[in-house]
Parts: C-alpha cells; sequence; structure tokens
C-alpha cells in the first residue's frame, strides 16, 4: 500500500567508522524509519550520531506526513481534479488520403511525441523518470490509475490550474537503480533511490540548474566572453553543471559527451544551444519527417 511503500523509502543509514577509510562503507542495513529515528535519539553507537530534535528531526517528520496518506481522501481528491476536464474525441476523414499519406501522418504523430518528450526533459530533469514509472505502475491500483491520468494532462507532478500545486508527493517518485555506484557486492544489485522532485515547481524548470544562486551565475557570466555571455543569456541555451551530467538520466551519456568537449574553466556551470542539448531528440525527429516527406503525395 501507499504508506507501505514509503515506509520503505527511508530505511537505515550507511554508517561510516573511524577505523576504517572515509569512503568505506562498513555495514548497510535497511530498518523503519521509525526504528531508525529511535536509535538516533537513544544515541545508539553504532549509528553515525544526529540530533533528532533539530534540523535533521524535519526529516522524519516530513517521513511521517507523507506515511500518513488516506488513499480514499486523496482518490477522491484526483477524481475532482480530472473531473474539470472534459474529454474530447477528435476525428479527421483520411479516406480522401492515400495510403502513403496515411503512413506519412502516422510518422508526423511520432516525430510530435519525440517533441513532448523534449518538454518532459524541460520541466524537471527526474520528470521522464517519473513518466515512466508512473505508466508502468498504472494498473496496481485505482489510485495508480488517477495518479498517471492526471499527469498525463498536466506533464509534470504540478497541478496548472491550482497554481502548479503538487498532486503527487516524493512517494511517488521512481524507483532507479545505480548498479556501478559501489563496489561490486555478490548478490547485491546496487543502490536503488527514488528520483524525487521538489514540491514547490522550480521557477528555472530544467533550464538552469535548481541550486544555482544569482550571485553565482553573475561571477561566471563575468568571466565569458561577450560572445559567451550572449550564448549564455538568450534565449535558446541551457546552463547546466559540469559534474551533473548524470542527473539527467535519459541523456547521461549524450551530456557527458558535451562537457568533454568544453574548455577549461575554474567555474561548473557551462552553456550549450538547444540545438546540442537536444540532439538525439531532434534528430529522431528530423528524421521521423524528412521519412514522411519521402512518403507523402499530396502537397497540400
Amino acid at each position: 500500500m501507499e504508506d507501505d511503500r514509503l515506509s520503505d523509502l527511508v530505511q537505515g543509514e550507511i554508517e561510516l567508522h573511524n577505523q576504517f577509510d572515509k569512503e568505506e562503507v562498513s555495514a548497510v542495513k535497511y530498518i523503519p524509519y521509525e526504528e531508525y529515528r529511535n536509535l538516533l535519539a537513544k544515541e545508539d553507537p553504532a549509528y553515525v550520531p544526529y540530533d533528532v530534535n533539530g534540523d535533521y528531526g524535519k526529516l522524519f517528520e516530513i517521513i511521517r506526513q507523507r506515511c500518513q496518506v488516506n488513499v480514499e481522501a486523496r482518490s477522491l481528491s484526483l477524481q475532482k481534479q480530472l473531473q474539470r476536464y472534459s474529454p474530447v474525441t477528435l476525428e479527421a476523414n483520411l479516406a480522401e488520403l492515400s495510403e502513403a499519406d496515411q503512413k506519412a501522418l502516422g510518422l508526423i504523430v511520432k516525430a510530435a511525441k519525440v517533441i513532448d518528450d523534449i518538454f518532459y526533459e524541460q520541466v524537471w530533469y527526474s520528470n521522464p523518470a517519473l513518466r515512466d514509472w508512473l505508466k508502468e505502475h498504472a494498473n496496481a491500483s485505482e489510485l495508480d490509475k488517477l495518479k498517471w491520468d492526471y499527469f498525463l494532462i498536466n506533464k509534470s507532478p504540478w497541478s496548472s490550474l491550482d497554481e502548479n500545486e503538487p498532486f503527487l508527493t516524493t512517494a511517488d517518485s521512481a524507483v532507479k537503480l545505480l548498479p556501478e555506484a559501489t563496489k561490486l557486492i555478490a548478490g547485491w544489485k546496487g543502490i536503488e533511490y527514488r528520483a524525487s522532485f521538489p514540491l514547490t515547481k522550480p521557477p528555472g524548470a530544467n533550464f538552469y540548474p535548481p541550486d544555482m544562486a544569482k550571485m553565482e551565475f553573475n561571477l561566471w557570466l563575468s568571466s565569458l566572453t561577450e560572445e559567451q555571455k550572449h550564448a549564455a543569456t538568450g534565449f535558446f541555451s541551457i546552463i547546466k553543471r559540469r559534474s551533473e551530467a548524470n542527473l539527467d538520466a535519459s541523456q547521461s551519456n549524450h551530456l557527458a559527451n558535451i562537457t568533454k568537449k568544453l574548455t577549461d574553466s575554474n567555474s561548473d556551470l557551462y552553456s550549450a544551444p538547444y540545438s546540442e542539448i537536444y540532439r538525439p531528440f531532434l534528430t529522431k525527429a528530423s528524421d521521423l519527417l524528412h521519412k514522411a516527406g519521402d512518403l507523402a503525395t499530396s502537397q497540400r
């Protein structure tokens, strides 16, 4: 159920001990978050100490609130949000189109869906993973189906008709696996984590690093040539971090190749044009449109 899945979300900690190298993991345990909090409160020597009554304690309060999910109430809320939209069936008479033109039309639709993929990327870096996760689990329950249906309308976890209030929680985030995050251990696939999203929709979407401050941007901008400044502040460029190429999972290899071509810089920031960042998508869409053009017989 919803709360059981979330109880499994944050379980335990990776313990680091002084007798080991700082980068060496001595043990990994998975326990309910309530038990973990109690162990920290009792200052159990087996765990790295944290003050659960301070800022770190806020984490447990957030998890507690997420666990207390009323599935029935949440389903009703999503139903009401969905009912504000009226489904419309769009129909067209394709009888006058030749078989080749109909195939060309199908390719154009496929190209449009590729452009949709770009939009998902632009909203937030984990948005495509969230879309795929919700689609995969849409038939798990009535609530999961409602979440998927409303996500398809908003194309994000934020409701556009509700001042971008989130209709999903971090418990709904996609679970991802990092098989090469640690040394190989027999029988262990790797580290699983939830690719979460902020509850407040980021004003900079995925066009800027989420943690970039204005001062950092201005300092970086002052180090650029006039031509580079023009590109960095233009309407068709994206600002990214070299160190975060793996955040955009669907484009990690492509972004890594982009950073390799960059000139040396003291800054972690860099800018790149849309045409470069989204090249894999644009290439695919272009190929589909060219095939459609080759098939089409109608000049209209």
